[in-house]
């Protein structure tokens, strides 16, 4: 599920409307799991760890800081969804 997610927001990066709106209603699902917004950042602790360890050598200073925004992208607006979430109920 999350490489398919993240693989769609790759893809999708030419319709940034689609991919924005459909982060924001998966923060909003979020919600309805129990997910609570301070567990976003040790998500992405955990993101970056993981592929600091599968590309071990190979990860470069510039893969990390693109990945590291694009995590801070994906959450942001997973964030955003939620909080209206969160407001609404």
């Amino acid at each position: 599920m999350l490489s398919h997610m993240l693989r769609s927001v790759v893809s999708g990066l030419e319709r940034r409307k689609h991919v924005t709106i459909g982060l924001q209603m998966m923060g909003r699902k979020h919600v309805g799991y129990g997910v609570e917004l301070d567990l976003y950042g040790t998500f992405r602790v955990a993101m970056l760890k993981t592929i600091s360890d599968i590309l071990g050598g190979g990860l470069t200073r510039e893969i990390e800081d693109s990945w590291s925004a694009t995590l801070d992208v994906i959450l942001g607006l997973m964030k955003e969804g939620a909080g209206a979430e969160i407001r609404r109920i």
